[in-house]
């Protein structure tokens, strides 16, 4: 055939090619003349000379997506002609460049380098941009990568990534600014359109070699041609995405036979926050050969190259990581350039620093990227510790990003500040919940919500049924008694029937409420387990973590921290992640020897002063509180002259514990002394735990401790509307007070706008504006909630009436005064020296 074309004039064939490799028309034309055809042609000479001179193997570049019509393969679905469609190389010019150009999406290139500047541009932005979404969606249980419209903060962040780092090392190896963005623009309009859609799981393949091809040769270029250049945070995020795609969280990978690489399984993230987050179902589809993911349970498979390398590396390193999500209270080292601060272990970063080496081109003995690992590490961690969502922990970085923009208008500065108290972590200082450890002393669930003191005592109130009668029923029973009177026969105005209504909602359970069917919203409760269902919880109430009250001196909990000696059994693990603990120690202004003496007792220590500082500092090694906790009762008083000094024959008074027990170890110790001030338990004795009342104290008791023991730390919080004032005034003038909250019947929206008004004209941020009370874990749900609005709408007015005065007010402004009256003020006041 080659012998009857040879004798044809001017004869030239052109091999166009459709592979979307570099130099595949050269690949081609190599494997031609390189391969023994078995002696056929029998002239091998003549026929190689007759494909170099006669015949042209075109480099190429191809750009077009085609999937199909969902659920039918056979009907294709494309995107609108791309700008460079077919590119096609041609040096000797045996084209016709006249009739080719007309064609929709069809180049020409006829000088060399050409097709290589068209490549560059396509891998470093169309291909880059490409992997930089899809593991990011991936994870987010995003099945194609045409659902990214949903996602603005995607958008912005691929846009940022282009600017820092893509851009640049286009520029520095001879791209135009305006070539470039003009690439990048049109990019981004295909990704957008309805008809690109690719799965995010099946264009996620060989994840560490794109990566290395596609967004690391963006480095590479930048830290060889510019000294000053350091990986943007956003680099570092899609690397840690990368990386954490990745990371196996099932030890059992499989292969498909002896040859075949080994196929490891992967988690997704957990449902993101504020979202209704058990209306996900969906089924197991498969993305590739032998590869499958569901979006429900939030499993994929994936492979990771020949050997798994990448992935049992980290799977090794993530282990320890992955068990303090639920057992830990280690602390790891915090990252320097990571924002905002995460926490790292060894194990972590030198993984990550060994995966980053597989990458051709990274170099450790380069400062720059020592310090590009170490950021990669710093995010990695957060994404796999559970705290954030990995689109969570992108609005991090993207606020982080903004925040020294000045806003323009009243009505940005409104909508900023309702942004900034709607996002921020909380530090809720102030609780009476356990983590699932604790057993039984754990509340949570729709009986605990319904049958919490709030809503009995609002039963009770207005039910003919008598207390006695309804403390005989079981708990489940009580629940749906208390649904029938106080949300099916009335209407639940109450901000203790509206909180139910608003945890019930935030869960995603309004279908059933809108049935008003109490038997299911139980079951549903009943098939929760309690460790996820306390990550659920954290998580639609935005919290960083939670203070608990614990009292050594009842034995119900004291043998969760103890174990039980008796049987050499330890006590249960507990997470230091969302739970910290406080040390109540109410027997002890109480002088309240009944309880304070066994607790002695199982120490073997004296029933003396000594004995009960002994005890303490037992405990204090015991639960590593963050302060001693105390309520102070109503007829508490505090002097300094006529106090009585027990005998040999009289036990110590309350006082005596106080001023020569606790007061002198918390200043020892640097722990600080919260105390709760207003409460009359009971008022009305027959309610239990429901008749406790409100009546204002003295607030000359703080004062006085105050003055007396300057370098102990005060933190407190009144129960009575009546001394707020007073109690406001206190704070201002004493650096070792700190006021916290609005608990109990301060915990209503009309108290809590009322006090932190006052409170920000008199202290500033200077404060910590609520915390939950909570005792049932479900409580955070809604009174973050309904807290979050109402303090946020102050917080709009005192900004609008500053920004009225000319003064300029900026995002970080807002962002760092409302994460201290969120939670960071409390941790300022805690750690400074007095």
């Amino acid at each position: 055939m080659f012998l009857i074309l040879g004798c044809v004039k001017d004869n030239v064939i052109s091999v166009i090619n459709t592979d979307n490799l570099p130099k595949n028309g050269d690949t081609i034309r190599n494997l031609v003349l390189e391969t023994e055809w078995n002696g056929q042609p029998c002239d091998l000479a003549l026929f190689r000379a007759y494909v170099a001179s006669k015949v042209h193997f075109h480099n190429t570049m191809v750009d077009r997506l085609t999937s199909h019509r969902e659920n039918d393969p056979l009907v294709p679905l494309t995107e609108p002609w791309p700008v460079k469609t077919l590119v096609i190389e041609d040096l000797g010019g045996v084209l016709d460049i006249n009739v080719l150009s007309t064609l929709p999406g069809v180049h020409i290139r006829t000088t060399a380098g050409q097709l290589e500047q068209d490549h560059l541009l396509k891998l470093s932005i169309a291909n880059a941009v490409h992997s930089a979404m899809v593991y990011l969606l991936a994870l987010s249980r995003v099945k194609t990568t045409c659902e990214i419209t949903k996602y603005p903060d995607v958008r912005q962040f691929l846009d940022l990534l282009y600017v820092q780092d893509i851009a640049p090392s286009l520029k520095l190896r001879g791209i135009s600014d305006e070539e470039a963005q003009h690439t990048y623009d049109e990019w981004i309009r295909r990704i957008e359109h309805k008809h690109f859609g690719l799965d995010n799981f099946w264009v996620g393949q060989n994840a560490m070699l794109k990566y290395g091809v596609r967004l690391f040769s963006s480095v590479k270029a930048n830290v060889t041609r510019n000294e000053s250049y350091h990986p943007s945070v956003f680099m570092a995020f899609v690397t840690a995405v990368i990386l954490r795609y990745l990371t196996p969280t099932q030890s059992d990978s499989r292969k498909e036979g002896s040859n075949r690489p080994e196929v490891f399984v992967g988690a997704m993230d957990a449902i993101q926050s504020r979202t209704l987050i058990y209306s996900v179902t969906d089924k197991t589809w498969p993305y590739a050969n032998g590869l499958a993911a569901n979006v429900s349970t939030g499993k994929y498979e994936f492979l990771d190259g020949e050997h798994g390398q990448t992935a049992k590396t980290l799977w090794k390193a993530s282990q320890k990581v992955l068990s303090n999500r639920k057992s830990s209270s280690n602390q790891f080292p915090k990252s320097v350039r990571a924002k905002p601060s995460s926490e790292v272990s060894s194990e972590v970063g030198v993984a990550i620093a060994s995966v980053l080496s597989s990458v051709k081109g990274f170099d450790l003995t380069k400062d720059v990227y020592v310090s590009f690992a170490a950021d990669v590490a710093a995010l990695y961690h957060r994404l796999i510790s559970g705290k954030q969502t990995a689109l969570e922990t992108l609005q991090d970085l993207l606020r982080n990003h903004s925040t020294c923009e000045y806003l323009a208008t009243k009505e940005e500065v409104g909508t900023f500040v309702r942004e900034a108290v709607a996002s921020v972590q909380v530090i809720d200082v102030h609780t009476h919940l356990f983590p699932p450890s604790h057993g039984n002393l754990m509340l949570w669930g729709i009986n605990e919500l319904l049958t919490y003191h709030y809503l009995v005592a609002e039963f009770l109130q207005t039910s003919r049924m008598q207390v006695e009668e309804f403390n005989s029923y079981p708990k489940e029973q009580q629940a749906v008694i208390i649904w029938q009177h106080l949300f099916i026969d009335r209407s639940p105005v109450s901000e203790a029937c509206r909180g139910v209504l608003t945890t019930l909602h935030l869960l995603g359970l309004d279908h059933l409420v809108a049935k008003r069917d109490i038997a299911a919203i139980q079951n549903w409760f009943k098939q929760q387990d309690p460790e996820e269902y306390v990550d659920t919880v954290f998580r639609l109430s935005g919290l960083k973590y939670a203070v608990m009250t614990n009292i050594p001196f009842e034995p119900k909990e004291a043998c969760h921290w103890l174990g039980d000696p008796a049987t050499n059994t330890p006590p249960p693990a507990w997470s230091r992640k969302y739970f910290r603990s406080a040390l109540r120690v109410d027997q002890v202004l109480l002088g309240d020897w009944a309880s304070i003496g066994p607790t002695l007792d199982v120490f073997k220590l004296p029933h003396t002063l000594a004995g009960v500082r002994g005890v303490l500092e037992k405990w204090i090694d015991i639960m590593k509180p963050e302060y001693f906790m105390a309520s102070v009762p109503i007829f508490f008083e505090y002097s300094d002259k006529n106090a009585l000094e027990s005998t040999s024959d009289t036990l110590p008074s309350g006082y005596e514990l106080l001023t020569k027990v606790l007061l002198p170890l918390a200043e020892k110790t640097n722990l600080p002394i919260a105390l709760k001030f207003d409460s009359v338990r009971p008022i009305n004795a027959r309610y239990g735990v429901a008749g406790d009342g409100v009546k204002p104290s003295n607030v000359d008791i703080l004062i006085k401790l105050c003055n007396d023991f300057p370098r102990v730390k005060f933190l407190a919080t009144f129960l009575s509307r009546v001394n707020q004032h007073e109690v406001t005034v206190t704070a201002n003038k004493f650096p070792n007070l700190h006021l916290y909250g609005c608990w109990w019947y301060c915990n209503n929206p009309s108290i809590i706008e009322e006090l932190t008004r006052m409170r920000i004209e008199i202290l500033g941020t200077a404060f910590t504006s609520q915390h939950s009370d909570a005792r049932v874990l479900d409580q955070l749900i809604y009174k973050w909630s309904h807290s979050r609005d109402v303090i946020g709408e102050v917080l709009v007015d005192m900004y609008q009436k500053l920004f009225a005065t000319g003064w300029k007010v900026s995002k970080s402004d807002i962002e760092r005064d409302v994460q201290r009256l969120f939670g960071q003020s409390y941790e300022e006041f805690m750690s400074k020296e007095l």
